[in-house]
């Protein structure tokens, strides 16, 4: 999944930075001595406050509006941020990190589950030895309905300049597949 210019700031604007809790929560797997890396960073929501607290981290997207968002937003905190665009499912990133992260359930975006294998692979090549890949997951119980069954949601956010975006989304539940 890209996110281009609209979803960035629809993103943006609606996750802003992560809540303290769970900066704290990634907090007690990491060592500020240590490099880390997280997955599918985005705009920076967990990586910023993670870099802020004295932690070693870098960054890894395929978006480049969702980098060049968090470079912005890193740069409006004085902060140096080191990122790559790349897919993850192909990286090759220059270092080994301790450890690898994915919050906010993005890792279950991956479609086919071959691809989410993939970068599991990936992602063991890139780790140090010992280190440790951390993926917040959840369980869809909306989507645990019958087969077929159709969910319609709305979203929107009020952009800064008095605007407004707003996401349809249609979901079919095929539990099959």
């Amino acid at each position: 999944m890209m996110y281009d210019t609209l979803c960035t700031e629809f993103y943006d604007i609606d996750k802003k930075f992560a809540p303290s809790d769970e900066v704290l929560f990634y907090k007690q797997f990491m060592n500020k001595n240590d490099l880390s890396l997280e997955a599918m960073c985005g705009s920076g929501r967990l990586l910023i406050p993670l870099i802020q607290e004295g932690y070693i981290v870098h960054g890894v997207d395929n978006s480049v509006s969702m980098l060049n968002s968090c470079k912005e937003r890193g740069s409006k905190l004085d902060l140096g941020l080191t990122l790559f665009e790349a897919d993850i499912e192909i990286m090759d990133l220059p270092n080994q990190y301790s450890l690898i992260l994915i919050p906010l359930g993005s890792f279950q975006l991956l479609y086919p589950r071959l691809t989410a294998f993939n970068v599991l692979k990936n992602f063991k090549k890139h780790l140090k030895l010992g280190g440790k890949i951390i993926l917040d997951l959840f369980v869809p119980w909306d989507a645990m309905c019958e087969n077929n069954q159709e969910e319609f949601t709305e979203r929107e956010v009020l952009t800064p300049d008095s605007g407004k975006i707003i996401i349809k989304s249609h979901n079919i539940t095929n539990k099959k597949e």
